[in-house]
């Protein structure tokens, strides 16, 4: 095929010349310049699991210290004897209550999360 333009011969199936010329109708043009985006998808900032991780970790902390570190009895009147206060016991049983509940939280969002 022999272009108009620059008089150049071109193969019978080419759509361009080099030139720049167009070889056909405005339907061919257009999708002959379609280019393919590629679909891009926004990353996420922080991903869920992530989260989910954090929480156990934060959960299993708090659980710790409320075990290990926190004392739910005070100094008796008798030299050397403790007795155990009913109002920090009851504190102690509900920050481990907290704990334990921040950790299966986490353990929900990191089962049931989207990546």
């Amino acid at each position: 095929m022999k272009c108009p333009n620059c008089k150049l011969e071109n193969p019978p199936t080419a759509l361009t010349c080099d030139c720049g010329f167009f070889f056909g109708n405005d339907s061919q043009r257009a999708s002959a310049y379609r280019v393919a985006v590629p679909a891009t998808v926004a990353p996420d900032r922080f991903p869920i699991r992530a989260l989910g991780t954090v929480m156990i970790i934060l959960g299993m902390i708090i659980c710790l210290f409320f075990i290990l570190i926190y004392e739910p009895s005070v100094p008796a009147v008798d030299a050397g004897k403790r007795i155990f206060n009913s109002g920090l016991l009851q504190n102690q049983q509900n920050g481990l209550i907290f704990g334990l509940g921040i950790s299966i939280l986490g353990a929900l969002i990191l089962l049931y999360g989207k990546e």
